[in-house]
């Protein structure tokens, strides 16, 4: 039959008392619950019941864990209390402990899980501690018994002289300090005490001697043989002989080094909780700032294009300035997804062949007008000739990488100058974006690279920024088996690093250009009627507009079946849009479904699910080519007259 285990729970919430019952109840042990959830219905049951422990909650209604506490001390003094405390309250559960208290448990459903074996624990502990002292009670009686618990007791044990060196020592002692019984027979506990606790053991076994008091009992430092510190209770009571006179020091030590080594992870989860939420606020107040910035100047302008007499010139500003404010929104949107997807471990490179001059010529034209805007000179070396120049590598996250960088010299930089600098050493690329700008403490080398991390205080921020360029640039160079680095001092510039291995196209049929092509905005005269699977009606208003001026017939439908019936039925649809996420029937089992009876058809799918793993999925469900949302003009019909060539 199981030994019954009665528990007394106090607390004042139903569901946590609830939540306890449900735990205990699936344990194995036979737990007899009652609860209290005053401090009256507490001292009530006390007084007429008799439990083996008793489980507080910290804060009850006009009570609290402490003073639980100070009534078992007053009422039963061997009873456990285990006190049950919230997230972030680990100072005070410590507090408790000093107090008395057995054990604590967070109340969280990782940590409160482990409650039925922590009151076991405790139970044991307790029988444990009874058990010891009914030993030491014997060990006066009779010297036979006396050396049997002496040798045989779970806690270190030793006889000190008033010198302080060891007389006899116990098998666990030897455990505990890793020195052999002959090896600490010839020492001193001096030998083996931390240097910081000499002290202050000095002054408790000083008072002990002078008659201050009768024992002590405190936390201290010893030496283990291995060079390793261990954290143990010290309890000491002197031994006199028949003449009352000092003969030597009894003492107990209680190996508590994985106890302190729990609180000290505590205190570090604790700090390091704190500081990630503190980033995370700031991110959060930071991003909604960023977000709204931006969409503040589309709302606004775009309420002022509806305004009547508006000039041509007025017109073209408001205009100029909601595409820049887009442009910036949809950076920040695409740094957020970029994080989301590391941090997911879903990031994977797709490597393919480009030329790396014609990479470093875009950026410049990329970049130029911003650097001129701020009277910053911006140069480009190209350092590699152009057979050499064609490499195999994640082109997307390279631009990503150097466009973050750029960016951040542009913002961190008023005066000077700015320069991108690629080499060829051995088999790697090397790298380099220099500014003149207001340079990074050393501190923060290591901090920047962090996610959500910025120079700036996010309160008094002049840059803005979502603060997650440079994790991202980080993760996708270590993605590229590559490293990334600076050299920075405050008011110096700051000069970024970084390698990727060079892997050289070996063709000489490589022929390509990263320069957008020029050809007018007119549909190929084939194309007579195009069908453009799109459930929202902005995007396919928009898309219907980019085509209207070209003498063709749109046709609509929302929905992926309805994309495949049409296509099904109509012989004279020349090429189809088609949205991947739509009702009943997304857009790439549609394509599976049309290719199974029409492969001829152009289809190109348009999505704003823009990475590259994306576009493999599409042009293997059948797909004959892929545009990103927020579409453009000149890339749609670009793409589609590609098509028709």
């Amino acid at each position: 039959m199981k030994k019954e285990i009665k528990v007394l729970h106090i607390d004042d919430s139903y569901l946590d008392r609830m939540l306890v019952k449900d735990i205990l109840s699936q344990d194995s042990t036979d737990f007899i619950l009652q609860g209290a959830e005053t401090r009256e219905k507490f001292e009530e049951l006390i007084s007429q019941q008799i439990f083996d422990i008793i489980l507080s909650d910290f804060n009850i209604l006009g009570f609290d864990g402490l003073q639980v506490l100070e009534v078992i001390k007053k009422t039963n003094p061997d009873l456990p209390v285990v006190i049950i405390t919230g997230t972030g309250s680990e100072e005070v559960a410590i507090k408790a402990m000093k107090m008395g208290a057995a054990d604590y448990v967070i109340k969280s459903v990782k940590h409160i899980r482990s409650l039925p074996q922590v009151i076991i624990n405790v139970l044991e502990h307790k029988q444990k501690e009874i058990e010891l002292n009914k030993t030491q009670n014997a060990l006066f009686k009779s010297e036979a018994l006396f050396r049997t618990a002496f040798e045989n007791a779970t806690i270190g044990v030793c006889m000190v002289d008033i010198e302080g060196k060891f007389i006899s020592v116990n098998k666990t002692l030897c455990e505990i300090t890793g020195y052999s019984r002959s090896e600490l027979e010839k020492s001193s506990f001096l030998k083996i005490t931390h240097p910081d606790d000499l002290e202050r053991s000095h002054s408790f076994l000083l008072k002990i001697l002078n008659g201050d008091i009768n024992y002590t009992n405190f936390e201290k430092r010893y030496l283990h043989k291995s060079g390793k510190i261990i954290w143990a209770i010290m309890s000491t009571s002197l031994i006199k002989n028949e003449l009352n006179e000092p003969e030597y020091f009894f003492t107990f030590i209680q190996d508590i080094s994985e106890k302190k080594k729990f609180e000290e992870e505590l205190i570090q989860a604790k700090e390091k909780a704190e500081e990630s939420d503190r980033l995370k606020t700031a991110f959060l107040n930071n991003i909604s700032h960023e977000i709204r910035t931006p969409m503040n100047a589309i709302i606004g302008f775009s309420e002022l294009l509806n305004e009547p007499n508006l000039d041509k010139d007025k017109h073209k500003e408001y205009t100029n300035t909601i595409m820049q404010s887009s442009e910036h929104l949809l950076s920040i949107i695409s740094d957020i997804i970029s994080i989301a997807t590391i941090e997911a471990g879903q990031e994977k490179t797709h490597n393919c062949e480009f030329n790396l001059n014609e990479i470093l010529d875009l950026l410049y034209d990329q970049f130029k007008i911003k650097a001129f805007e701020k009277n910053l000179n911006l140069k480009i070396v190209k350092t590699l000739s152009d057979k050499d120049a064609l490499i195999t590598s994640d082109k997307t996250k390279l631009i990503q990488v150097i466009s973050n960088l750029v960016n951040n010299a542009l913002k961190y930089t008023d005066t000077g100058f700015i320069e991108v600098c690629c080499e060829l050493k051995k088999d790697k690329l090397f790298f380099t974006v220099k500014d003149s700008g207001i340079g990074i403490p050393k501190e923060m080398h290591e901090e920047i690279f962090k996610r959500f991390r910025q120079i700036e205080n996010p309160n008094e921020r002049h840059h803005g920024g979502s603060g997650l360029g440079l994790a991202i640039s980080k993760a996708y160079i270590e993605l590229l088996n590559g490293q990334i680095w600076l050299n920075s001092e405050p008011n110096q510039g700051t000069s970024f690093f970084f390698t990727i291995p060079y892997t050289a196209v070996n063709s000489q049929k490589y022929k390509t250009s990263l320069k957008e092509s020029n050809e007018t905005l007119v549909l190929n005269r084939k194309i007579k009627n195009i069908l453009i699977a799109e459930d929202d009606d902005s995007n396919f208003l928009l898309i219907k507009t980019f085509l209207s001026d070209n003498n063709v017939k749109i046709l609509r439908v929302k929905t992926g079946s309805e994309a495949v019936e049409m296509c099904r039925n109509n012989n004279e649809i020349d090429i189809v849009l088609m949205d991947i996420k739509m009702p009943q029937e997304n857009g790439l089992e549609a394509i599976k479904k049309i290719r199974k009876f029409n492969t001829q058809i152009p289809i190109i799918i348009e999505s704003a699910y823009y990475d590259d793993s994306n576009r493999e999925e599409a042009y293997a469900a059948g797909c004959n080519d892929f545009i990103t949302k927020p579409i453009k003009k000149h890339k749609l019909i670009s793409v589609i007259n590609k098509l028709f060539d």
